[in-house]
């Protein structure tokens, strides 16, 4: 406790605290070398090892429980101890004063988990205790190095969220504010949201993987290029995971470097046979404004996922076999091709107000996931009184009114009369069906009515998929074809269809969709016979305009209007036909998207 108040009194007092604890406990048993190597990776502050020696000789001195023979390694381990609770206090104080109170307490508190003598599980020890068959697999080095990647994730982003919200405005909801969209927030190509959260999260994923599998190209839709146009925030994220402990002694040349590798994919001559695809934060809207969010890394090998890891840090932690959720838990999903899908317990504290405290662990045992297996909870039952089966789904969020018109037609021709909708616009549906939270999630963000096929891209689906897919649901697109993974792009495809097939088969929800991709598409006319007879009213109310003129200003205006009207609507059956073209068109308006021999090139046509 101490620590978390900076001043030179309490530092000291927390040096002799530690000082204390180690020379009292070093002749119980605990091991010098072991206390040792939990001290070391504290040294943050050289000005604090004559403070911590001074103390640790003076409590090894003084304690009654200190042996003779037991005297120099209990001044070695008070020494560690020492040092170790010393370089805390002091990095609390320094990081206090620049960052503010929330972050540097995190920080704290981080590295005093440190010391704790209590054994946490490893990345590599959760993927052994899922069995030999994952452990023994074509992919056993992978997935070892996705579960660790994205469990060192959980603490990144957290602690770029509680910087994120030392400067956001106070009185908003969500991360916004003057100044956190000036330090925090940058806007790349096409319009994307980048935060320092996505900029710390890509450049430790790229990092490890640059080390791990220096010869795997990556894939990643955000801009990578960002960095390079903009210096000073390079320099302000290297900066923040320097200090915040994330990548020891991280410089922007590194940033720029991590930050090239993630557009690795796109730089190839040729179509790579094997590459990574990572999504930092999915989705951005869903971050900043504290709603359920993941982060995605998965292998994709011979045009298929094989590796899939997915972190999600706002989800409660949760599995059909448990009786209740876990509060101070969120869930690490992980999954092999033909190995299965499991998910595993990171225990995050945080404070009696939901603020992240610093410490972040793997913990427990994974469990294996069963999309037929349902979570149910005594209030999730409202839904079974209605009378009938009722569906408990997942579709976008903010759809369309035609586009949650089409989901709840297809629930009904399922026989859900009243179907129950979670809402989510990322990957995260996948991870509700695959543990058995919803029975089928939906991706019609365009509409049943459009034939259209590559709006969605890999980078959204690909760990998901695989998730879902090992956990037994069944996956199609809109049009019953399975999927198919080319490149950045899924330009074969046209939306998804995520379902457990014991509550909707695969073959009754595509016919319910037939059905309503009919209905839908004969609303859409209708809809754009409405806009052509509204395209005539405005036809005449241009002709007509100049009568209405008082003036002859007024009615120079109005005969300017009118050329300009009679050009807009001068061929009346051309426009009907372009109109009514548009609904029943069997190929896009700008034509099918050819599949280059490198869909990869010119960022893979995005």
């Amino acid at each position: 406790q101490d620590c978390i108040r900076p001043s030179a009194t309490r530092v000291r007092h927390a040096v002799s605290f530690g000082a204390m604890a180690a020379a009292f406990l070093a002749p119980a048993g605990l091991g010098g070398q072991a206390q040792l190597r939990r001290g070391a990776p504290l040294l943050l502050q050289g000005a604090t090892l004559d403070v911590a020696a001074t103390e640790a000789a003076r409590w090894s001195s003084t304690s009654s429980s200190a042996t003779s023979a037991a005297s120099a390694s209990a001044a070695t381990v008070a020494t560690a101890s020492a040092v170790g609770a010393a370089a805390t206090a002091a990095a609390l104080v320094h990081r206090r004063r620049r960052h503010g109170g929330r972050a540097a307490g995190a920080v704290a508190r981080r590295a005093l988990v440190n010391l704790s003598p209590k054994k946490i599980p490893t990345a590599a020890e959760t993927v052994e205790r899922t069995g030999d068959t994952m452990i023994k697999s074509k992919y056993a080095r992978e997935i070892q190095e996705a579960v660790g990647i994205m469990a060192d994730n959980f603490h990144i982003c957290c602690m770029s969220e509680l910087h994120m919200q030392e400067l956001k405005q106070k009185s908003s909801f969500g991360l916004y504010g003057m100044l956190l969209e000036k330090e925090c927030v940058r806007e790349g190509k096409d319009g994307q949201e980048m935060t320092i959260s996505h900029v710390m999260l890509m450049a430790a994923m790229c990092k490890r993987l640059m080390e791990e599998f220096p010869d795997d190209p990556v894939l990643c839709m955000e801009d990578y290029t960002i960095l390079d146009e903009d210096p000073e925030f390079a320099v302000y994220c290297a900066r923040l995971l320097n200090e915040y402990g994330l990548i020891k002694d991280c410089s922007p040349e590194d940033m720029y470097k991590w930050f090239r590798h993630a557009g690795s994919a796109f730089e190839l001559e040729e179509s790579p046979k094997r590459y990574w695809v990572l999504k930092p934060l999915d989705t951005s809207e869903d971050f900043r404004t504290s709603r359920q969010f993941c982060m995605q890394l998965s292998l994709i090998d011979d045009g298929r996922p094989v590796v899939s890891a997915v972190g999600a840090p706002f989800m409660e932690f949760d599995h059909a076999s448990r009786i209740r959720e876990s509060r101070n838990g969120s869930p690490l999903f992980f999954a092999v091709e033909g190995e299965g899908a499991w998910t595993q317990l990171m225990h995050i504290a945080r404070e009696d107000n939901g603020v992240y405290s610093g410490a972040c662990e793997l913990r427990g045992y994974p469990l294996k996931l069963n999309a037929t297996k349902k979570i149910k909870r005594g209030h999730d039952q409202f839904y079974d009184y209605l009378g009938t089966n009722q569906l408990h789904l997942g579709i976008g969020s903010r759809v369309r009114e035609d586009v949650f018109k089409d989901a709840t037609r297809i629930a009904n021709l399922l026989g859900s009369e009243y179907p129950k909708f979670e809402m989510n616009s990322g990957a995260i549906k996948y991870l509700w069906v695959a543990r058995g939270e919803v029975d089928s999630a939906w991706w019609l963000d365009k509409g049943l009515f459009d034939p259209d096929k590559g709006s969605d891209k890999t980078a959204d689906h690909s760990a998901g998929f695989l998730i879902a897919k090992e956990a037994g649901a069944a996956i199609t697109d809109l049009s019953g074809d399975d999927i198919v993974w080319p490149g950045p792009v899924l330009i074969e495809n046209r939306g998804m269809l995520v379902t457990d097939p014991e509550r909707a088969s695969i073959g009754a929800l595509l016919k319910a969709v037939g059905e309503s991709t009919i209905t839908s598409t004969e609303l859409y006319d209708k809809r754009c016979e409405k806009r052509l007879e509204v395209s005539l009213m405005l036809k005449r109310v241009f002709e007509n305009m100049y009568k209405f003129a008082e003036t002859d200003a007024e009615k120079r205006g109005a005969l300017k209007v009118m050329e300009a009207g009679k050009t807009m609507f001068e061929n009346t059956g051309e426009m009907d036909e372009i109109t009514l073209g548009v609904t029943r068109r069997e190929t896009p308006i700008l034509g099918h998207a050819v599949l280059e021999e490198n869909p990869f090139g010119n960022n893979g046509g995005m």
